[in-house]
């Protein structure tokens, strides 16, 4: 899945991670919209640093591109692929987001987990 450059909108969805341009993760604790700034931590590989961003993302304000610019990138969604044997014999499969459950008298012959 591709990454995109931040947009505070987009970012309220919930639907996204946060990430700089090469992919460190990054945590964000407080949005101040009234000074159009962004709050967090990024891991530059060591340890977690603090600063603050524009509120378009932006490192610096000039606009240049920078490292610890941010990035959104869609969250995974996991998906359980379940494949089991009714209690009538019959072999099926369906997937869901939530783990297996089976009815009664069904038997779970396999269980996979994928991330989307």
């Amino acid at each position: 899945m591709s990454k995109k450059k931040f947009n505070l909108e987009d970012y309220k969805t919930g639907q996204y991670s946060v990430e700089l341009v090469n992919g460190n993760e990054v945590e964000i604790v407080a949005i101040d919209e009234e000074r159009d700034t962004i709050f967090g931590f990024y891991n530059d590989g060591r340890i977690n640093t603090a600063t603050n961003w524009n509120i378009d993302g932006t490192y610096f304000q000039t606009g240049n591109p920078d490292s610890r610019d941010l990035y959104l990138r869609p969250k995974l969604t996991t998906v359980h692929v379940n494949i089991i044997r009714s209690k009538s014999g019959k072999i099926l499969s369906y997937c869901a987001t939530s783990k297996a459950r089976v009815k009664a008298g069904g038997t779970l012959l396999k269980y996979l987990t994928i991330e989307v």
